[in-house]
């Protein structure tokens, strides 16, 4: 398993087919170069598992923790049998030291850069989902699946919302339930035994916009 590889320092080490060279979130810091095979990188996100990449020989994985000493920001899957150069922490400071200062601290600021891109997708689509339920709610309060009742106030079946937004966001029901009790502490939405109660669905739709324009507003790199 990827512990007894990472290890390894500036060797060849095998992988076979199916076996991770290191998981999203491990705090393990060697580099990989791959010599022959293919390998997958993908990224858990709220329980859905997005694809990335899948690259092959003279590929480098792993090069954001050696370089920042963060944790692994993806898994890596070997697709095939594989083979990679292995080049441990030690090794790579050895090799990075020679590199002149400014061009370390530029490195550093590009690999923060991604960290905190990466950062702000993680939160807006695998962690807090509030903004995303506020969205999906305020939609459905002006569908055929609320009932107006006075003041312009909006009701939903609590059965019909939990599981429309399971459905969509692709998360457990009781991820949903929690999101939704922080949906009322703020404020935004009322909860009955049977009803998820709306009294200002501008201001619920607000909110869920707000995440989406955070992400429009993040750096390109």
């Amino acid at each position: 398993m990827p512990d007894s590889h990472t290890e390894a320092s500036n060797r060849v080490v095998a992988f076979k087919k199916g076996e991770i060279l290191f998981d999203q979130h491990d705090t393990s810091r060697t580099l990989f170069v791959i010599k022959s095979g293919n390998v997958k990188i993908f990224k858990d996100e709220g329980g859905v598992t997005i694809d990335l990449e899948t690259v092959g020989p003279g590929s480098v994985v792993g090069e954001l923790s050696a370089i920042d000493g963060g944790p692994r920001s993806a898994c890596v899957i070997a697709e095939t049998n594989v083979e990679a150069y292995a080049i441990g922490e030690k090794e790579f400071s050895a090799v990075v030291e020679k590199i002149p200062d400014w061009f370390q601290r530029i490195a550093k600021i590009l690999v923060h850069r991604l960290r905190d891109v990466d950062s702000k997708i993680d939160n807006s689509f695998g962690g807090d989902r509030s903004a995303q339920m506020s969205a999906l709610i305020a939609m459905i309060c002006r569908s055929k699946h609320a009932r107006c009742i006075d003041g312009g106030t909006s009701e939903i079946s609590i059965r019909f919302l939990e599981n429309e937004l399971a459905d969509i966001l692709t998360i457990q029901l009781s991820d949903v339930a929690e999101g939704l009790k922080r949906l009322a502490a703020q404020g935004h939405i009322k909860i009955t035994k049977t009803h998820v109660v709306v009294t200002d669905v501008d201001k619920l739709e607000a909110l869920g916009d707000s995440v989406f324009r955070k992400l429009d507003d993040s750096p390109s790199v």
